[in-house]
């Protein structure tokens, strides 16, 4: 089983890997990255592991795709019974679907780095998650309450 989040960001560009890397490093996160798209340097498509190995931490993959018409339709329609008004707006100003995948069953409050990489996308890319497992969405915030522990207040 693993832990699946789509985090859709309302920036013109999706969050780009060196953002990602400085962003969990200053917050004390330290992290490996390796593209699966070397000859697209900016794209945010590959792993994402802890600098040390550490089995109670899972490695992540992330994938970033641009959002077109048709597929901001279908998630909008597949979410639509989950989503408030400000989360359907959220989702219709979307211009990438960033997928966040850890093959592990624990929530991301159970791995500072999942619930970080998971925040930082959000705030940086002023976006919305999508729980993908339970089907629930959450702005920022409403993550961030829900993972206090391992990101602070």
């Amino acid at each position: 089983m693993s832990m699946d989040f789509g985090v859709y960001t309302r920036r013109q560009t999706p969050v780009t890997p060196e953002e990602i890397v400085s962003g969990l490093r200053a917050r004390g996160v330290e992290v490996v990255w390796q593209s699966s798209r070397p000859r697209e340097p900016d794209r945010a498509s590959g792993e994402i592991r802890g600098a040390k190995p550490d089995p109670g931490s899972p490695v992540v993959s992330l994938s970033t795709e641009l959002l077109d018409t048709t597929r901001r339709q279908s998630l909008a329609d597949a979410y639509a019974s989950v989503l408030t008004p400000a989360q359907k707006k959220a989702l219709g100003e979307a211009t990438a679907e960033q997928m966040v995948s850890a093959g592990w069953s624990k929530p991301p409050s159970a791995s500072p780095l999942l619930a970080h990489l998971i925040d930082l996308l959000a705030e940086r890319g002023d976006g919305l998650i999508i729980d993908m497992q339970t089907n629930q969405a959450y702005d920022r915030a409403e993550f961030r309450k829900l993972n206090a522990g391992v990101l602070g207040k």
